[in-house]
């Protein structure tokens, strides 16, 4: 069957549209992170940002590095080695992958959800030969840029809360140097940061979704807590999957309503977004 390959910005509901799918009956991956996304697949999308000099919150250098369209082929048969390669294990599990080996023997619903598929999708077309589904997940803006910044200052507390513990010790640091930052990300300290970067992963996909030729499903965060159980019988049909109706009022009754639109309870995130009422409009928000 043909990859469902989840598309959306960073803390716009991919996990929880992936997650449902999960449910749902699409094979998500063997191997995730907390977050949901297939470590195999992620692994690969960060490596095809890192070598154009970009990564998750700075993506756009990677947008000159496609317009090569020698190198855009090399990318594309890379992917395609790797699709083919015992690496595909991780994404499979032993069992899975002693029995089809390839992806392109799997027969059944399978997927995989990263933020990062919003920039690299063409490359995973190219390499599918455009044989694929295509779910996007979009959310309000400022509640988008407001989860952003939430995240950094928890991250951000945690590896510091981290470091003054260890620092007693400097021996654990001089054996093995600390790896990573002590910030998530800085362009998402503040809200116009974040924003701006929601705003690259939007205007991305607007772009992209003109040229596609594979079936896509847009996916509203908003509107799928709103009326759950419509949304989830949509998802259904496009993934190709025949849940049993106890599994969307389980799904439905697992959700938290009160996220969508967020910014309106929030004095200062209900002005940033008036302030940016023009931008927002240009992807149906108010």
């Amino acid at each position: 069957m043909d990859p469902i390959i989840v598309t959306g910005m960073h803390r716009s509901g991919t996990t929880l549209i992936s997650s449902a799918m999960e449910r749902l009956g699409v094979f998500m991956g063997a191997a995730r992170d907390s977050n949901g996304e297939a470590l195999f697949f992620q692994g690969l999308n960060v490596w095809l940002l890192e070598s154009a000099g970009a990564r998750w919150d700075h993506p756009l250098p990677w947008l000159d590095a496609v317009d090569d369209q020698d190198v855009r082929r090399c990318y594309g048969d890379y992917l395609r080695l790797m699709l083919q390669s015992p690496r595909l294990c991780r994404y499979l599990g032993m069992p899975r992958y002693l029995r089809y080996r390839r992806v392109d023997k799997l027969r059944f619903p399978w997927g995989w959800k990263d933020p990062r598929n919003t920039f690299t999708l063409p490359l995973w077309l190219d390499a599918f030969e455009q044989k694929a589904r295509v779910v996007h997940v979009r959310r309000h803006g400022v509640d988008v840029a407001r989860s952003l910044v939430a995240r950094h200052l928890q991250f951000r507390q945690r590896t510091i809360d981290i470091f003054d513990a260890a620092r007693r010790f400097p021996l654990i640091y001089w054996l093995r140097p600390k790896s990573g930052d002590f910030v998530d990300s800085n362009r998402c300290t503040r809200m116009d940061g974040a924003f701006s970067l929601w705003l690259e992963y939007a205007d991305q996909f607007a772009r992209i979704k003109q040229s596609l030729t594979v079936p896509v499903l847009d996916v509203s965060y908003e509107e799928f807590l709103s009326d759950p159980v419509t949304q989830l019988q949509v998802l259904a049909r496009f993934c190709d999957v025949r849940p049993e109706p106890s599994v969307l009022v389980s799904i439905r009754d697992g959700l938290r309503n009160e996220r969508a639109f967020a910014h309106r309870q929030a004095p200062d995130d209900a002005e940033f977004a008036q302030v940016h009422a023009e931008e927002l409009s240009r992807f149906g928000y108010t």
